[in-house]
């Protein structure tokens, strides 16, 4: 994989605080640290605490960087993050959203947390939804456009 600029709205996030608390953060698959909009800020400024939202691998270059990437490939990188992160003797709330929510969820059970933030947490199809799952990739909706609320446009507006 060659190395790509990276889109400067898709970079690490570190707000710092002069605390020991953390929030670590994790984007979904097709997302981006701005995936969170003005969760950071409005997390350091309320519970003086240190913001990380980090960049998951091949995320914010050419869309095919992430292909070749796995599951396995943004958990060890979120792991490696977050043991950098409890070295420093942070106390750490992690969270994330979709696959970053996952991602979260496992290293929570192993790392010594202080909490967990789950948002759209992916999960599996229990038994009549199964059937509308089943249906789903012969139901023509790929370019259907999505109702989007005005003030969600708005929030979303400086978002990757």
């Amino acid at each position: 994989m060659d190395k790509q600029r990276v889109n400067k709205k898709a970079k690490t996030i570190e707000i710092k605080a002069n605390s020991k608390k953390e929030f670590f953060l994790l984007h979904g698959y097709t997302g981006s640290p701005t995936d969170f909009n003005e969760l950071g800020p409005y997390l350091n400024k309320k519970f003086n605490a240190n913001v990380k939202i980090i960049r998951l691998k091949g995320h914010g270059e050419k869309i095919e960087n992430i292909d070749n990437l796995n599951y396995r490939d943004f958990l060890l990188q979120t792991e490696t993050e977050l043991k950098k992160d409890l070295k420093k003797g942070r106390e750490i709330i992690i969270g994330g959203i979709s696959i970053g929510s996952f991602i979260a969820l496992q290293l929570s059970v192993k790392y010594p947390v202080k909490g967990i933030l789950c948002i759209s947490l992916p999960y599996k199809y229990k038994f009549l939804t199964r059937i509308i799952s089943a249906l789903e990739p012969i139901i023509l909706k790929k370019h259907w456009k999505k109702a989007i609320p005005h003030d969600e446009k708005d929030l979303r507006k400086n978002a990757f």
